[in-house]
């Protein structure tokens, strides 16, 4: 007969990898993967999975019901709150079936090709106040949220701890506090916790909210929208995001053809990561009550027969191709032709190309000495956002010197790449170097992170290091 060791309790808004772990943590064993064996009968389950496959008998564990787990412990409320109801069903009769990756699908999170959280996040306030009340700590759900790096509670910075799905991990209290947040990150933070708490949304009336919306800010006439000049103005506004986080960055790339924003128009069906429409509610709006607010007027604002209609791709791009010969006739330089067109500077600079029209040089928004600095900082690598803060410019004037040198750009990738690489190389020789067991598993358990890093990107020199100190390369 089997026998439950222990019982955690389930605190408000605690995460289902929270509640799990500390159930394994508790079994009577002498590993981990006995433990959760015991406790789940399969000891290769990823407890942190945004929608695990386990709850169905973490529930029965837990003496709840998988709603209860669901509704008030998971993501599922988040991921699906965009979903039409025959996508969100056949998500939840999947993942009650155990089948996590089934309802990833359902859902449409595996073909928006967007990574997910790569570390867990806790607010050191709320890990304090945890410990204090219940000498204990635990994950909760607000902070997990993807683009979630603020407290909207505390309003301080999230502190981030790596992923390590050999490890059961909980936030630590008594870490310093930092409280130097922006005004966009806050924003997210805001909006994004208030939608984990909502229901879900009418996604034909949440677009008439959102073209609504964009009619107001004259991103829109009752026939059409400005994609370009929307997507031109959302990457502006999230620049700073653009830069520390990869999927923003993909979202809002010159290079995507402008699939996002207006792609989330084309089918009203379409199931579109959250992250998307955060993004978007972010940018139009001015809060979540505004938010909410213009969603329930949503019908009475705007008529299923004046919903804007888009335009073809094709049809965009022949009309910004036609102004930027307009405005090259015209002898303008790169900085108003940009702007006039709504176009990308390698557009403006490709189309000159061809033309055999010489672009009109301008004074710089920096001065020559400014630019030559930018320039060897961005040779070296530096950040950005670091360059801004050391030479007092804004980032856009950064990046606007990085726009024009797509050999930096080159020489960036590569010097991060073989940054890291030497990172990744030190940290798997000074495991290497207090191991007394030469087994795999044991260095991939104590440097996860790194070891797969290199096995994907370095794999002849990691091989090789092993051969030299005659790993055991059995669970390999």
């Amino acid at each position: 007969m089997e026998l439950l060791q222990y019982a955690p309790r389930r605190y408000k808004d605690e995460t289902v990898y929270s509640i799990a772990s500390r159930l394994v943590l508790h079994d009577i064993s002498n590993s981990m993967s006995r433990s959760l064996h015991n406790v789940f009968h399969n000891k290769n389950l990823q407890l942190d999975s945004a929608l695990p496959s386990f709850l169905p008998l973490l529930a029965e564990k837990m003496q709840c019901s998988c709603d209860e787990l669901l509704q008030q412990h998971s993501l599922f409320p988040y991921y699906s709150m965009f979903a039409n109801k025959r996508a969100r069903q056949r998500a939840l009769s999947t993942l009650l079936r155990g089948d996590s990756s089934g309802a990833f699908k359902a859902l449409g999170l595996l073909a928006n090709r967007l990574a997910d959280e790569s570390h867990l996040k806790y607010c050191p306030m709320c890990a304090n106040n945890q410990k204090f009340v219940y000498g204990e700590t635990y994950w909760l759900r607000a902070h997990q949220l993807p683009l979630v790096s603020v407290c909207a509670e505390h309003k301080c910075k999230l502190i981030q701890v790596p992923r390590r799905r050999k490890h059961l991990l909980f936030p630590e209290h008594s870490k310093s506090i930092d409280f130097k947040i922006d005004a966009v990150a806050m924003k997210i933070a805001d909006i994004s916790s208030n939608l984990l708490n909502s229901s879900n949304f009418d996604n034909g009336k949440l677009l008439k909210g959102y073209a609504a919306r964009l009619f107001g800010r004259r991103l829109a006439t009752t026939k059409s929208i400005n994609l370009s000049k929307w997507f031109t103005e959302m990457s502006d506004y999230f620049v700073s995001l653009k830069v520390k986080d990869e999927r923003v960055a993909q979202l809002l790339s010159e290079q995507s053809d402008h699939g996002f924003p207006a792609n989330v128009f084309y089918y009203d069906n379409a199931s579109h990561h959250p992250i998307k429409h955060v993004l978007i509610i972010t940018f139009l709006f001015e809060h979540f009550g505004d938010f909410v607010v213009n969603y329930s007027n949503a019908s009475t604002i705007v008529d299923n027969q004046n919903r804007p209609e888009l335009p073809k791709q094709s049809d965009i791009d022949k009309a910004k191709h036609n102004k930027v010969k307009q405005y090259l006739n015209q002898n303008l330089s790169l900085r108003q032709i940009v702007k006039r067109a709504n176009a990308s500077a390698a557009t403006v600079r490709n189309i000159a190309k061809r033309q055999g029209v010489q672009l009109v040089s301008v004074k710089p928004k920096v001065d020559h000495t400014t630019e030559r600095s930018i320039t060897i900082k961005l040779m070296v690598g530096l950040p950005t956002e670091q360059i801004s803060l050391q030479l007092g410019v804004s980032i856009s004037d950064v990046e606007q010197v990085l726009s024009g040198q797509p050999e930096i750009k080159f020489l960036r990738r590569r010097i991060r790449h073989y940054s890291k690489r030497y990172e990744s190389r030190e940290n798997v020789l000074k495991i290497i170097a207090g191991l007394k067991d030469y087994r795999v598993k044991e260095l991939k358990d104590k440097c996860y992170r790194d070891y797969m890093w290199l096995y994907k990107n370095d794999k002849l020199w990691l091989l090789e290091t092993l051969e030299k100190h005659n790993f055991h390369l059995l669970n390999r």
